[in-house]
């Protein structure tokens, strides 16, 4: 397997993760009585903290999350 199919391969898997952990975290704060964004908020946030520290992402993988950043804020109101 080459560099970049592995690299595809990691980004689909962190998706994945990211996703489901998401999930859980929206159901997690709704237990708790706090909105789902609070949660939202701290993930990204420790997942930019884990990625200046390891360099996990990569450039592939910061245009990915970027995306998804901005369809979760239009999607938001």
């Amino acid at each position: 397997m080459n560099e970049s199919a592995q690299t595809l391969s990691l980004l689909i898997l962190l998706v994945g993760a990211i996703s489901t952990i998401s999930i859980l975290i929206k159901e997690g704060m709704t237990r708790l009585g706090l909105p789902s964004l609070v949660g939202y908020l701290v993930l990204g946030f420790l997942l930019r903290l884990a990625d200046s520290q390891w360099q996990f992402l990569g450039e592939p993988g910061q245009e990915i999350f970027e995306f998804l950043a901005e369809v979760g804020v239009t999607k938001l109101p």
